[in-house]
């Protein structure tokens, strides 16, 4: 036994060198496949984290590519016919509201009927001045006429001033003779009655006497007639043998007032027309001044985006001449489906992504609308985008004050998009 163990104790020291080798190559075996596995499991975990950042907001939030920033435009329209004389036609150039971009001239217009109612002025107007001239003579022919009227009526009344003065005088007369002839009468009488005298001569005396009294009553009855005939003279009337009731220069008077009334009235009637043509041919004026040239202004600020027309272009009223959009208020047009309908409400924040570019923007939900309302086409810049028939439409404002400058505005209408509601 002793030699067995001899042999046995030099053999474990050939074969232990073999044994650990074998343990360090295991170990070192392992320790690459823990290396490797750790670097997997890493990497998972990376790719996980990347799948879950991009799309855990799209599973969380509604999130749609179809979107197209959006402006409303402004289509200027030609107020009238003409020839666009000048004219804001670079696409992009800033305009500023109350400037002028354009301007039209209608060298065409039809002017006769101004032509016309100037023609129909100048009538009037000369009519007018004949019918003055005419008031004028017929004024100072009247005037004549009632100077010599009043002359007439004061010989007239001289006359019948000698006429009552001759006749007072033979009444003077007649009643010395009719107071004598009474006296003889009562002379007469008394004779008569004692028998100292005629018949014949008695009769004779009363015959004297109803002879005066009777002349008496008649030139009496003469002053009573020529007082009334001078009164009615003073008030232009004449009554008299050898006088007519109204003098020549009366009646001709008389005519004048009547024909002088009738071209008055003519004169009034053709001031009136001449104040109505008047006001007619101010209103053409103004038609005229506003149909044959017109100043385009902008009504807001933007740039232009459409040209439709050339200067020298002679163009209908209602032509569109240009396009202006409203690149201060841009907006996005996004299409989402309906089964996010009751999760989205005006007012809600949006996040923007340019496609293409770096950085985000903030915007603001404004208005929702249903895939089957249809769109202001000829109202925005662009056109919208396409919609499947269970999608619906959002719009969303964008927030101008986190964009470069209004260039960029203007450059990012038509860029598409995607948006994140929250």
């Amino acid at each position: 036994m002793g030699n067995t163990a001899e042999k046995t104790v030099p053999h474990f020291p050939v074969s232990s060198p073999p044994i650990n080798s074998k343990k360090s190559k295991k170990q070192h075996a392992k320790s690459r496949l823990s290396i490797a596995r750790l670097i997997r499991i890493t990497i998972s975990i990376i790719v996980i984290a990347l799948a879950l950042w991009a799309f855990l907001p799209g599973l969380i939030y509604p999130v749609s590519r179809n979107a197209v920033v959006n402006a409303q435009v402004m289509t200027i329209r030609a107020p009238i016919q003409g020839e666009i004389i000048s004219l804001l036609s670079t696409a992009g150039q800033i305009t500023s509201k109350g400037e002028l971009i354009a301007r039209i001239e209608d060298n065409r217009i039809d002017r006769s009927k101004q032509a016309a109612m100037l023609a129909e002025q100048a009538t009037l107007l000369e009519k007018m001045r004949a019918l003055e001239k005419e008031v004028a003579e017929l004024n100072n022919f009247q005037g004549r006429l009632k100077n010599n009227a009043k002359a007439y009526q004061s010989l007239v009344n001289k006359h019948y001033v000698a006429l009552l003065a001759e006749t007072d005088t033979k009444l003077t007369a007649i009643r010395a003779i009719a107071s004598e002839t009474k006296a003889k009468l009562g002379r007469q009488s008394i004779l008569f009655s004692k028998g100292l005298t005629t018949q014949a001569a008695f009769d004779a005396i009363q015959r004297e006497d109803r002879v005066a009294r009777a002349e008496l009553k008649e030139v009496e009855r003469v002053i009573e007639r020529l007082g009334v005939e001078r009164e009615s003279a003073m008030r232009g009337v004449y009554i008299g043998d050898g006088f007519n009731n109204v003098p020549y220069s009366q009646q001709r008077g008389d005519e004048i007032d009547l024909l002088l009334q009738v071209v008055q009235s003519n004169l009034r009637d053709a001031d009136i027309r001449l104040r109505e043509v008047g006001r007619q041919i101010d209103v053409e004026q103004e038609r005229l001044a506003s149909n044959s040239g017109a100043d385009l202004i902008a009504p807001d600020d933007g740039h232009i985006w459409l040209d439709l027309v050339s200067v020298g272009e002679y163009v209908t009223a209602g032509t569109p001449l240009m396009q202006i959009a409203k690149v201060s208020h841009l907006f996005l047009i996004v299409t989402l489906n309906e089964r996010h309908f009751e999760t989205i409400s005006i007012g809600d924040p949006a996040t923007i992504d340019f496609i293409g570019s770096q950085g985000k923007l903030d915007g603001t939900v404004e208005r929702i609308q249903g895939s089957k309302s249809k769109l202001p086409e000829s109202r925005l810049a662009v056109a919208s985008p396409p919609i499947k028939s269970n999608e619906f439409f959002v719009f969303v404002r964008l927030d101008n004050n986190k964009l470069n400058s209004d260039a960029n505005n203007y450059n990012q209408v038509g860029r598409q998009a995607k948006v994140t509601f929250y």
